[in-house]
């Protein structure tokens, strides 16, 4: 009875990694990964260029599509933002910003981008409208919607939920208009 036990376990173990296998194949894999490492040298980029990260506030407005951060000189960096899902900590789930009833659908085309790749690999993490993840995976998410829609980088917001974002060509100006 204890080798059957055995025997189960280690059925469990290898048939949950291939199923995994199947979710991600070694090319998606090495495409999300190819994202990630974009998105970190883009990051680096805006750190090094206009402080991200370092700003004293942020705020979306979806009626013009725009992302703001606001510095305490009174400089401020804007940019068009297209909105990739919504990350809860507390519940460890991922909800994406084109089934999301709170976001406009004109902001939630890049996340469309990600629901088609998904759709064509067959990878039901990127077409379930609500999914359990780490915020590691929801930072995968958003590579992978910054590398389909050719965004210049991405964001995440802090609060609750976490506001996962990418966006475009930044304007910087010195003082607030």
């Amino acid at each position: 009875m204890k080798n059957l036990l055995k025997i189960i376990i280690l059925t469990v173990t290898v048939t949950s990694n291939i199923v995994f296998a199947d979710i991600y194949s070694k090319t998606i894999q090495s495409f999300i990964e190819q994202s990630m490492n974009g998105l970190e040298l883009q990051t680096q980029i805006h750190i090094n260029t206009w402080n991200l990260g370092q700003a004293d506030n942020w705020n979306v407005d979806q009626e013009t599509g725009k992302i703001s951060w606001t510095f305490l000189d009174d400089s401020y960096v804007e940019s068009d933002v297209q909105i990739i899902g919504t990350y809860s900590k507390k519940s460890g789930t991922f909800l994406w910003a084109w089934a999301h009833p709170s976001i406009l659908k004109q902001l939630a085309k890049s996340s469309e981008l990600v629901k088609a790749y998904g759709e064509k690999h067959k990878i039901k993490k990127f077409t379930t409208r609500k999914v359990s993840c780490t915020e590691a995976e929801a930072w995968e998410f958003t590579a992978l919607a910054n590398q389909l829609a050719g965004s210049n980088e991405a964001y995440r917001g802090n609060g609750y939920p976490k506001v996962f974002m990418t966006f475009g060509k930044v304007t910087m100006k010195k003082a607030k208009p």
